[in-house]
């Protein structure tokens, strides 16, 4: 929170946040998108929910949240280290 607070009073107009898929713990199909309800199974999941709805409301006119909802393998945060494949 601290630093999208930091970004907006900064004046940078988009800020990018990253979501996580375990805001909707175990879904009853496989194709989930932002509009399935929510449930939150663990502390991480209900934190992620708590912080996106606080980053959300510092949105305005100048500053706008953009949210990487990330899922399954894709750590866009937390990249994979190279290996080469084996023959």
């Amino acid at each position: 929170m601290q630093v999208a607070h930091l970004a907006k009073k900064a004046g940078i107009p988009r800020f990018l946040f990253a979501a996580s898929c375990f805001i909707y713990g175990a879904g009853t199909k496989l194709d989930l998108d932002e509009n399935d309800p929510l449930n939150p199974l663990t502390a991480y999941a209900r934190s992620k929910i708590e912080t996106n709805q606080a980053v959300s409301a510092l949105a305005d006119g100048n500053f706008t949240p953009t949210y990487l909802l990330q899922c399954h393998r894709l750590r866009p945060l937390a990249p994979v280290p190279y290996r080469p494949r084996r023959q």
